[in-house]
């Protein structure tokens, strides 16, 4: 009888031990299940899948349609992506974030310490980044403009425009960038009025699909460069500027757009694709180009061609001085601005005179020059 109890005893502690060893490892299925649920969406947001990263444009602005990939997408669907999109976002949630005021501007941004840290926006606060393109912006940017900047990086000179135009397009292909420029954007959006827009698409001559390199810093590009061997390779989708501003409803009939184009050489396809659309618009552009040393013969003509359509202009220095730039260059006298100067005749710009390291900026109207310098 003793050992026949005994006997029941141990197989019903097996069986105990069993049942609660079966329960540890459902809890460790589940936990690894919903873990790489959320994995998945990080690595796909972080480039190894674009069309998740293009799918979030639609849910994260209000305006943008939706891409091909949602049509027919219910309720569930969208939030559904929307919950993997904040897991992909995690690593900003639980990040410092620090407030700045940029050079030229009266009010605060709030921003992530990220690839760019806290400090670099430092060093830009105090007026040691890129001086003269915070001078062209205060003075060309006013309110009813509509801002595009290709290239955005992490939003820096987005954040400013959104400051004084109506509607900011902020670009850029770099998934691991485009994470990092959501993340600070969102965090602005209310205190500028939501008048900020950001885009994961690039700016070519036709749709498609085009080959990136990029580690999600400031120097990720379509065209190859000397800086980008070695970088991650990844497919992004480009369309014509005139395509993107129909989809956010910008016409040329009526608004008077401020182009940014800083996108480490891929200005040499860029600049020459926006020809018929400059030619084309009631209300000319103003264009602010950053020239990096890519363009071929063909390229430079086409370039030069563009640069030509605008009756006023200002040359300002880069990082070398491959070219003369002429007396012209801008020499920093102007501390709000950039004086500029008149293109009557349409042929200032030479394709042998034409910088490979250097900024441009070409516009109709000389007349907040005239005030602010």
């Amino acid at each position: 009888m003793v050992s026949f109890r005994a006997a029941f005893l141990r197989v019903l502690c097996i069986l105990i031990i069993g049942l609660v060893l079966v329960a540890l490892l459902l809890d460790v299925a589940v936990f690894n299940f919903f873990r790489s649920q959320a994995l998945t969406a990080a690595t796909n947001f972080t480039g190894t899948n674009a069309t998740f990263v293009r799918t979030q444009a639609s849910l994260h602005s209000p305006t943008a349609p939706a891409p091909a990939t949602t049509a027919g997408w219910g309720h569930a669907e969208r939030e559904k992506a929307r919950q993997a999109f904040d897991a992909a976002h995690m690593r900003f949630k639980g990040a410092a974030k620090a407030s700045f005021r940029l050079p030229l501007s009266d009010t605060d941004i709030t921003v992530v310490n990220g690839v760019a840290t806290h400090a670099w926006w430092s060093r830009v606060a105090s007026g040691a980044w890129e001086p003269q393109t915070f001078r062209v912006f205060n003075q060309e940017l006013r309110p009813g403009m509509v801002y595009v900047g290709f290239g955005e990086w992490v939003g820096v000179t987005g954040l400013f425009a959104a400051q004084r135009v109506k509607k900011a397009i902020l670009m850029d292909a770099d998934p691991r960038a485009y994470e990092e420029l959501r993340a600070n954007v969102k965090l602005n959006q209310a205190s500028l009025s939501n008048r900020m827009e950001t885009d994961p698409r690039c700016i070519s001559s036709s749709r498609g699909k085009v080959k990136m390199h990029g580690n999600g810093g400031s120097g990720s590009s379509i065209v190859s460069q000397a800086w980008t061997t070695g970088m991650p390779e990844f497919e992004v989708d480009c369309l014509p500027l005139s395509e993107l501003l129909a989809e956010y409803g910008v016409t040329t009939e009526t608004d008077h757009v401020f182009v940014k184009i800083d996108t480490e050489g891929a200005e040499s396809l860029i600049l020459p694709s926006l020809r018929e659309w400059v030619e084309a618009s009631k209300k000319k552009p103003t264009i602010f180009l950053s020239m990096h040393n890519k363009a071929n013969p063909d390229q430079r003509k086409a370039i030069v061609a563009v640069l030509n359509l605008f009756p006023f202009y200002a040359v300002l220095p880069g990082r070398t001085s491959d070219v003369d730039l002429g007396p012209e260059a801008d020499k920093g006298e102007c501390k709000a601005g950039v004086a500029l100067h008149p293109n009557p005749h349409g042929n200032r710009f030479l394709e042998s005179a034409l910088c490979s390291w250097c900024d441009y900026l070409v516009t109709t109207d000389a007349t907040r020059a005239n005030v602010v310098c």
